[in-house]
């Protein structure tokens, strides 16, 4: 449904904002028009069959965080209060939404330092045109659904450890990458409402100084055994 039209000149760049309701099944971008000298822009609300008019440069990428967090908060509660087939709903809803995949893939592509890394399919997802493909794709794989999906072997390699070794490493190509993105997006908010608070190991917002704080803390009380304990090579040497 589009909004009345208002009148504008045209000489400032197009942008693009998004609007959408968290609950809502049919995600939407709306295409925001500026023109010569402030004026008032101009809305066209666009369905997701439609989305191949999106530009990557002009996303608002904190509306998007936003509307994701939201959310991840919505499951975050529903986990912690046992409502479990209401978090089970909104994590199908976040996962299949198109602005998961749109932040699934400037994880992959943008933030993370293995970004210029491809797989052993050699695709890299390096320009704007080729992020907004590999969105549309990882959309229309989500929702063609998860039987139909394969990944493609990791590619192994070897990079050099501070003892001399070296430590064998598995990329997946970018496209399992985002599908890997995508899915954390919707599990984490789940999960992190059942772990103990006494886990910090690759959780969001903790890390070592957190269990170093939380071991010194213990110890000022009374002293206790630590066991420091490391599986060598466990997922290079077991077997199921």
């Amino acid at each position: 449904m589009n909004t009345p039209q208002r009148h504008v000149s045209d000489e400032t760049p197009s942008r693009i904002s998004m609007e959408r309701d968290a609950s809502s099944n049919e995600p939407a971008i709306v295409h925001k028009e500026y023109t010569r000298k402030p004026s008032f822009p101009s809305y066209q609300v666009v369905k997701l069959p439609e989305m191949r008019h999106w530009d990557w440069d002009y996303l608002i990428w904190g509306k998007v965080r936003r509307l994701v967090f939201n959310l991840q908060k919505r499951i975050y509660k529903a986990a912690k209060a046992c409502k479990y087939r209401k978090a089970r709903s909104l994590m199908y809803l976040l996962q299949h939404s198109f602005y998961a995949s749109l932040l699934g893939v400037r994880t992959v592509t943008t933030e993370n330092k293995g970004k210029r890394t491809p797989g052993v399919d050699r695709v890299k997802a390096n320009t704007p045109k080729r992020k907004k493909a590999l969105v549309m794709d990882v959309l229309d794989t989500i929702q063609k659904g998860w039987d139909k999906y394969e990944a493609k072997p990791a590619k192994r390699i070897y990079i050099p450890k501070a003892n001399g070794k070296q430590r064998p490493l598995g990329i997946p190509t970018i496209k399992d990458r985002a599908m890997q993105a995508v899915t954390k997006l919707a599990m984490e908010p789940f999960y992190e409402a059942k772990f103990e608070a006494a886990s910090y190991g690759f959780r969001p917002g903790m890390g070592c100084k957190d269990a170093i704080d939380k071991i010194t803390m213990v110890l000022l009380k009374k002293q206790k055994w630590i066991l420091d304990a490391d599986i060598k090579g466990f997922f290079d040497n077991y077997v199921g």
